[in-house]
């Protein structure tokens, strides 16, 4: 198993654009598939990669990008959405950005799997 930093093909925009994305597991050319953890308000990209260990994926590969403040957006989802802006619409564009670097490094986007 490895784990690290995985490095963008390009930055998010907005508040999460600059955020480290960490991942755990395979190689992503070995990897069965790829989990895209995306963690929730108050914690961090370290803490969903624990949810690995709890469900037992050897050969999957997590990734968890991690949100600036530890936070995705500033106030609750039931607020109206143009009070979260800009930070809705980064979180939004820093998945894109990691499933794009994973489709760049010749992962198939039906191996990629959202979770959070």
């Amino acid at each position: 198993m490895s784990s690290g930093r995985l490095t963008l093909t390009r930055s998010a925009t907005g508040p999460h654009g600059e955020q480290p994305v960490l991942y755990a597991g395979p190689a992503l050319d070995e990897a069965r598939a790829v989990v895209v953890a995306v963690h929730g308000r108050g914690d961090e990209a370290e803490g969903i990669l624990a949810i690995r260990d709890v469900l037992g994926a050897p050969d999957v590969t997590f990734v968890a990008p991690h949100a600036a403040g530890n936070t995705w957006n500033p106030y609750p989802f039931l607020a109206p959405t143009t009070d979260n802006e800009p930070w809705l619409s980064s979180g939004l564009d820093a998945l894109l950005a990691v499933v794009e670097t994973l489709e760049a490094s010749g992962l198939q986007r039906r191996r990629i799997i959202l979770l959070g």
